[in-house]
């Protein structure tokens, strides 16, 4: 077991703690750019397709075998 002191522990956190805030500005930066782009869609819409995908790839051959295979 490694032991760390409690000052390189606090360190520690208050970076991964300012390295998710950097990530969360990121995805807003982006999301506006996409607004201001026009690349939005009506969130129904989005679920819908979504929902769509998946029921598709849980009917074909092959899904069902990676599903399989990642049992054993």
């Amino acid at each position: 077991m490694a032991l760390i002191d409690s000052d390189r522990l606090h360190d520690y956190c208050q970076l991964e703690r300012e390295r998710i805030h950097l990530l969360l500005i990121d995805d807003a930066k982006r999301g506006l750019d996409d607004i201001l782009n026009g690349r939005t869609q009506d969130a129904d819409t989005a679920f819908a397709e979504i929902q769509k995908r998946r029921k598709a790839s849980a009917k074909s051959p092959a899904a069902r075998s990676n599903k399989r295979s990642k049992r054993i």
